[in-house]
């Protein structure tokens, strides 16, 4: 928030926070997703944004991201609303980003809690991000005293010269960190890929990593234009005519597309096809038509048809999913796992009951502390790329 701009310490991204103290039962900051706001003193200007606090007994995580509330159009008058609290975990227009916080240090006392702040801003607006033409900067580091103000906590950014620069607060909006939807369409020949086979479904899984994911089933008849197997522009296409909502500034919305076979290979289980040029880490494919060959690593699967396997078929979707969300291939047996090595793990137990159906824990705090820019929909991501990293915790 430092005036006049960022140190010019180019980083190619932002690294994620490591656990805080105070322990969870001795902080103010309640779990869950809080929404931030900097109000400029004397000046009609905002900030928006999310603060995600994670707790353990070990202690706590915090990260979140800012946003530049729009200005009003002078000619119209009046002024651009803020985010109702009540509405829950608020989602921002892309191209507003400002900067990612990075919440280093969490400090308890008798009057609230100080926040201190590492900030990084995105280099210039627009979305392109970890294709190696802009890079983040490390802007100032600073502290955020906060004290209990009815149901919000409120405080003040004071700079260098010892000015109150801006007004925050911080309102308690969900127990989740982030939310999300799922929308999945099918060809009538392709069974659903949301069903596990077991208790466990899509949002028990990302229950497990604070987000709240709304999966929707919505057509279950798309049309195969040009026979049974998908290019990525076919399925990109399909997409755009079919999804019941698009406006990505509004809802961070995915989609699956559930085919027969696909045209990168029919040995292929998955696909997330979106990924290059104008496209935008929204859609991904699953094939329920390969069969899983005739080989003893594949256990009680050998020579099924995929989507007749539930907990292969419903981890390959949750699998290119990780990919829409920027996340890569996890060497654990994880959710993140390439397909045929979790097949190649199961001496003592065969695939596909040697499948776990989670995250692992990289991945589980990626998800978590990632940048928005990172994990939402509409922000290009190169493969590989230079994703922002952290520990295990």
């Amino acid at each position: 928030m430092r005036d006049g701009g960022c140190e010019r310490a180019a980083l190619p991204a932002p690294p994620l926070p490591g656990r805080c103290d105070p322990a969870a039962s001795r902080s103010l900051l309640r779990p869950g997703c809080h929404l931030l706001e900097f109000a400029r003193q004397g000046e009609p200007a905002y900030l928006d944004g999310t603060l995600r606090v994670e707790a353990t007994a070990a202690g706590m995580v915090a990260s979140g991201d800012l946003y530049a509330r729009p200005q009003a159009d002078p000619a119209v008058g009046g002024s651009v609303e803020p985010p109702d609290p009540a509405a829950g975990i608020p989602i921002f227009p892309v191209a507003d980003y400002l900067c990612y916080l990075r919440v280093t240090g969490i400090d308890q006392s008798a009057e609230g809690v100080t926040l201190t702040i590492e900030e990084h801003r995105f280099h210039e607006p627009g979305i392109e991000f970890l294709d190696g033409t802009r890079q983040w900067f490390v802007g100032s580091t600073f502290t955020v005293p906060l004290a209990p103000d009815g149901p919000a906590l409120t405080g003040t950014f004071v700079d260098s010269l010892s000015t109150v620069t801006w007004q925050v607060t911080a309102r308690w909006v969900a127990p989740s960190l982030r939310r999300a939807t799922l929308e999945i369409d099918r060809v009538p020949l392709s069974e659903w890929p949301d069903t596990s086979g077991t208790a466990t479904t899509m949002g028990t899984v990302f229950d497990e990593i604070g987000w709240d994911l709304t999966v929707i089933r919505s057509h279950a008849d798309v049309t195969e234009t040009t026979g049974e197997s998908w290019s990525g522009t076919e399925a990109h296409a399909m997409m755009a005519a079919l999804r019941d909502r698009s406006d990505l500034d509004a809802e961070w919305r995915y989609h699956c597309l559930a085919v027969r076979r696909m045209d990168i290979g029919l040995s292929n289980t998955g696909w997330m096809y979106d990924r290059a040029g104008a496209v935008a880490r929204e859609g991904f494919m699953v094939a329920s038509h390969w069969v899983v060959p005739t080989e003893p690593l594949w256990g009680r699967a050998q020579g099924k048809r995929f989507g007749t396997v539930a907990p292969a078929y419903f981890r390959t979707a949750l699998h290119e999913l990780g990919h829409a969300m920027g996340l890569q291939h996890n060497p654990v047996n994880s959710i993140m796992m390439d397909t045929a090595k979790v097949a190649g793990l199961g001496v003592a137990t065969p695939f596909p009951d040697n499948i776990v159906m989670s995250f692992a824990a990289d991945d589980r705090h990626r998800l978590r502390h990632w940048p928005d820019l990172v994990v939402r929909p509409g922000t290009p991501v190169k493969d590989g790329g230079s994703a922002p990293i952290g520990p295990a915790l």
